[in-house]
């Protein structure tokens, strides 16, 4: 269930950080810490979240943001509104537009999904805040460092992605059906290891 969570509760951190200052690393890792102080369950804070789920996707999420505003949410005084902007190219599109203030688009989101090529047009906007102000080393080292590289991309020790979603790609081999390839052909599996 913790799990289910982070996402969420980066959310909330990140709503946490209209509220935050510049300071020394202590005070940032104290206010980081004690966000939920500057929360009010009686004048909840609202976090836009725009994604582009769809399907049994969009079903879980729904659920996993229902039982949080229900739960966590209520108590902490953090409500979350997700849209679903249908595609991975529909989602950018909007995100763009709303942070150019294009004629017709929505205010932006406080949290969107992205990919770094996305992200980097926004940030060169102006439009993504430095989410390393509001977590601590130890939890930054919790996740694979090339997820966090990714994330500093703008170089000044920023981090203007935060990994909630990642994939591993890999490619399975069918034994039964390469045996007899490989036998006419000659090749093993090291033949792949370029590949």
């Amino acid at each position: 269930m913790k799990k289910k969570y982070l996402a969420l509760a980066v959310s909330a951190a990140l709503a946490a950080s209209v509220l935050g200052g510049c300071g020394s690393e202590t005070k940032k890792t104290k206010e980081a810490k004690n966000y939920d102080k500057l929360l009010n369950k009686d004048n909840p804070t609202t976090i836009t979240i725009w994604h582009y789920y769809n399907g049994v996707q969009l079903m879980g999420f729904d659920e996993a943001v229902e039982e949080f505003n229900n739960t966590v949410g209520l108590d902490k005084g953090i409500i979350v509104e997700a849209y679903s902007k249908n595609s991975v190219s529909e989602l950018a599109d909007s995100v763009v537009a709303s942070v150019k203030k294009d004629s017709g688009a929505e205010t932006p989101p406080n949290i969107f999904q992205t990919y770094a090529e996305t992200a980097y047009v926004v940030d060169q906007l102006d439009g993504l805040a430095d989410m390393s102000k509001y977590l601590t080393k130890d939890e930054i080292s919790e996740y694979i460092d090339n997820y966090i590289t990714e994330g500093e991309f703008a170089g000044d020790g920023s981090l203007k992605i935060f990994p909630t979603a990642k994939s591993t790609e890999i490619m399975m081999l069918n034994a039964t059906d390469w045996q007899p390839f490989a036998d006419a052909t000659g090749v093993t599996t090291d033949d792949l290891s370029t590949w």
